[in-house]
């Protein structure tokens, strides 16, 4: 693994030449102790104890603050026993008031990483974000998440001397934490929006890996075991996610989840993300209620195929609208479709008292055939003379019959599909199913079409 070093450099106070900042003796968390009046070194030497000697060191200051640095700054390199083949050139920074001071900085970042990339590894970034005008390193740990998205860097200690005139000696703390914290926003983001699981499949691997090695190997937490079974059951359940929601597979998503979470309950994964770091029981509710939000309800206990395992019901009705909505947020217009139209025939089998053998292929064409008596055009029976909602279901049916087949024939017929229009006429369709969604008569088509099983 190969490490890098950036240290960041201020003007310091012309009161105290020659580097402008009082000499103190740094302290690290393990008691390891350097004096110098850069906090930068103290971390240079730190990492060299640690066995992880950075081959490349920079300086990032303004114009202003560099001036007059260079010769003293080496002369108290060579006093720590520090090597100066290491150093690079230096990095002019300017005060971040927009974000084209940003900008402009990584590209010089980027090529250094660039330089230090080795057998499929990237370098480990360390930065000393002690002095300075508190603008500049306070954007620096944003640059570093930067380039790590990217694949550049991976990132290391992120330092910081908190010197305090007359307190000796000057603790050093690792404030990389806040990394890591921005780690996990990105990871509960994918997991609700995408159901990407891999951020946080990593950051609770991680975690779950050091806390499993420290209970069990002190004994400390015998109920241990049960925390973690609840863990990789929400990791489970997300991979689950991963894997089936962009497949556009409702039941398929929803058993898979469903089977996963049934031994888990908000409650337990959140005392279980509570117990692997403190404090974060919320998180765990909030993960819990992403991957549930899919989930079918399926007994323990049931057995046998999907139809008679997967009962019918108005819960199981807004689960597959729910997942609608989602492919319908994502532009998977598609899948929206696809499902939506799945959709509309479940409606009219549960009306029609299809609990159980709904899945069914007669019973799903046989109700297929009463949806198309009802379309504009049929020659069942007579449109016009339908009533105002029956005619209403007819005509959503059609339009979300014919706009699914363009996207069903995408690619084999001259016309393209109007992406743009559809994922507008999507949302209408969402709008007009819900608003008939509630009301039985119409689904069963009362007083239009015989009562009864569809298939007769």
């Amino acid at each position: 693994m190969t490490d890098i070093l950036l240290i960041n450099l201020g003007k310091g106070s012309r009161e105290k030449p020659p580097l402008g900042y009082d000499r103190t003796t740094y302290r690290f968390e393990d008691g390891y102790e350097v004096e110098t009046p850069l906090a930068g070194l103290a971390l240079w030497k730190w990492l060299i104890h640690q066995g992880r000697a950075p081959i490349s060191v920079r300086f990032a200051a303004t114009s202003d603050a560099w001036e007059g640095k260079d010769e003293p700054l080496r002369k108290e390199i060579e006093r720590l026993g520090l090597d100066t083949s290491t150093l690079d050139t230096w990095i002019e920074v300017a005060i971040p008031r927009r974000i084209e001071a940003l900008w402009s900085i990584l590209p010089e970042l980027e090529d250094w990483a660039g330089r230090h990339h080795g057998d499929g590894e990237v370098p480990v970034l360390h930065m000393d974000l002690t002095h300075a005008w508190r603008a500049i390193p306070i954007s620096q740990p944003w640059l570093a998440l930067f380039l790590q998205r990217l694949g550049l860097i991976e990132t290391g200690v992120m330092g910081y001397g908190a010197y305090d005139k007359g307190q000796t000696p000057t603790p050093y703390v690792d404030i990389s934490a806040v990394m890591e914290l921005a780690e996990w926003a990105a990871g509960v983001r994918d997991f609700e929006r995408y159901g990407r699981v891999g951020v946080l499949r990593e950051l609770l691997g991680e975690h779950g890996a050091e806390w499993a090695r420290r209970v069990y190997g002190t004994g400390e937490a015998p109920d241990a075991g049960e925390a973690l079974h609840h863990l990789r059951n929400l990791v489970s359940a997300a991979g689950a996610m991963e894997t089936f929601l962009p497949a556009g597979l409702p039941l398929e998503l929803g058993l898979e989840v469903g089977q996963r979470l049934k031994a888990s309950c908000a409650e337990e994964v959140g005392r279980a993300m509570d117990r692997l770091i403190p404090g974060t029981a919320p998180l765990g509710r909030k993960l819990h209620a992403a991957a549930s939000r899919f989930a079918l309800k399926v007994p323990a206990s049931a057995k046998g195929k999907k139809d008679t395992r997967i009962r019918l019901t108005l819960e199981e009705i807004e689960r597959e609208l729910d997942l609608v909505e989602y492919w319908s947020s994502l532009g998977a217009v598609g899948e929206a479709l696809q499902a939506l139209r799945e959709l509309i025939v479940n409606r009219v089998l549960l009306a029609l008292g299809f609990e159980t053998g709904w899945l069914k292929e007669t019973h799903r064409k046989a109700a297929q055939d009463r949806l198309n008596a009802v379309r504009p055009g049929s020659k069942t029976i007579g449109f016009d003379e339908l009533p105002d909602d029956v005619q209403a279901l007819g005509k959503l049916w059609d339009e979300v019959c014919r706009t699914r087949n363009s996207y069903a024939h995408a690619g084999m017929k001259e016309d393209p599909v109007k992406l743009g229009e559809d994922r507008d006429r999507l949302q209408s369709f969402i709008g007009r199913f819900r608003k008939l969604a509630a009301d039985e008569g119409v689904w069963g088509l009362d007083g239009v079409l015989p009562d009864g099983d569809p298939s007769d």
